[in-house]
C-alpha cells in the first residue's frame, strides 16, 4: 500500500468518528470529554475493522476482488490524469496469476487440503516474497490471484539500474521462486497418508499503460498468465510479460539464469535476468486492437 492509500484510510477513520460523535455524544451526557473521546474511539476503531473485514478473504487474509478492483481503478485514473507529464509517470505493474493443476489438490486432498494451497500462496504474498510494502496482493476467487506492484524502476541488480520492465520481471521471478521452494505437508483423503506436497504459481504481468482501461490492463495481464500457465515449465523459475506495442500485445518469457558472482539480484541469489523468444517458446502476437 502506498502512502496515497495509507492517507485515505486515515482519512476513511476520521470520516467515521466525526459521523459517530453526534450519536455517541446524545447517548453520553454526564460523561466527561476524556470518556466521550474513549467511546467514541472504540466505536470508530470497531467500525473501521468491520469494513476493512468486508475487503478481506477469509481464507488468505489477502484482499478480496472488491478491493482490488478499487485500487486497481485509481491507478488506472492516476495513469490517465498523468499521461503525457513525463515527471509525474510512475511505473506500476499488473500480474495474474493461479495454482497450476489447483483441481488436482481438491480432488485428492478434499477442500481442506486446497484451502491450505491457497493459504501457502497467500501466506508468501503477505509476507512479501519479493513484494514490498506498497504492493497489494488480491485473491479474486478461487485459485486466481492478482498483484499490483507499484513504482517498478528502482529494482537495483549489481550496479546496474532496471528499467521498469526488467524491474517488474524480477519482482515477479522472486515470486515464483518463493513459491517454487515451497513444501505443504497434506492428508490424503484416500488413504490418510500425509504426503509433502509443492505447487507451482503461473504467473503473468505487464506494465500499465497510460492509455489502458481497467478492463484492457486485466486482459492483457490474464492473456499473460494464460500463456505461463499452457507454455511454461513447472520446473523452472519463469513467467511470462506481455507488452503492448502499436495495439498488439506481444509475449515474452523472463527467467532467471545463472550468472557471475557480480551480477547478483537483491535475492542474493547468482542471478541475472533474460528476456527470450526461444525455439522452445517461439514468440506469439495476438493481433488484437483495443
Amino acid at each position: 500500500m502506498n502512502e496515497k492509500d495509507k492517507n485515505e484510510l486515515v482519512g476513511q477513520y476520521n470520516a467515521i468518528r466525526q459521523s459517530l460523535e453526534p450519536q455517541i455524544k446524545k447517548r453520553s451526557i454526564g460523561l466527561s470529554e476524556k470518556d466521550r473521546y474513549r467511546l467514541v474511539s472504540i466505536a470508530a476503531a470497531r467500525e473501521f475493522r468491520a469494513r476493512q473485514t468486508s475487503l478481506k478473504d477469509t481464507v488468505t487474509i489477502l484482499w478480496n476482488r472488491r478491493y482490488f478492483n478499487e485500487q486497481l481503478a485509481k491507478v488506472i485514473s492516476r495513469k490517465t490524469r498523468s499521461k503525457g507529464i513525463k515527471d509525474v509517470q510512475e511505473s506500476i505493474g499488473l500480474g495474474s496469476g493461479d495454482v497450476r493443476g489447483f483441481k488436482r489438490y481438491n480432488d485428492t486432498y478434499g477442500h481442506d487440503g486446497g484451502d491450505d494451497i491457497l493459504r501457502a500462496v497467500g501466506t508468501t504474498l503477505n509476507n512479501g516474497g519479493g513484494l514490498r510494502s506498497t504492493d497489494i496482493a488480491a485473491r479474486m476467487g478461487g485459485d486466481e490471484f492478482n498483484i499490483l506492484l507499484y513504482d517498478v524502476e528502482p529494482h537495483i541488480t549489481g550496479d546496474y539500474h532496471l528499467n521498469p520492465k526488467a524491474g517488474l520481471a524480477i519482482a515477479a521471478l522472486r515470486l515464483v521462486e518463493s513459491m517454487h521452494t515451497q513444501h505443504i505437508k497434506l492428508k490424503d483423503q484416500s488413504d490418510g497418508k500425509v504426503v509433502d506436497e509443492s505447487y507451482h504459481f503461473d504467473l503473468g504481468v505487464t506494465l500499465i499503460q497510460d492509455t489502458d482501461t481497467q478492463e484492457k490492463a486485466m486482459k492483457r495481464a490474464d492473456r499473460a498468465s494464460y500463456e505461463a500457465k499452457n507454455r511454461l515449465s513447472p520446473d523452472a523459475i519463469q513467467i511470462v510479460i506481455a507488452s503492448e506495442v502499436d495495439g498488439v500485445d506481444i509475449f515474452e518469457v523472463a527467467s532467471f539464469r545463472l550468472s557471475s558472482p557480480v551480477e547478483k539480484t537483491q535475492t542474493g541469489l547468482n542471478h541475472i535476468v533474460t528476456f527470450e523468444p526461444t525455439e522452445n517458446y517461439p514468440p506469439r502476437i495476438i493481433s488484437e486492437r483495443a
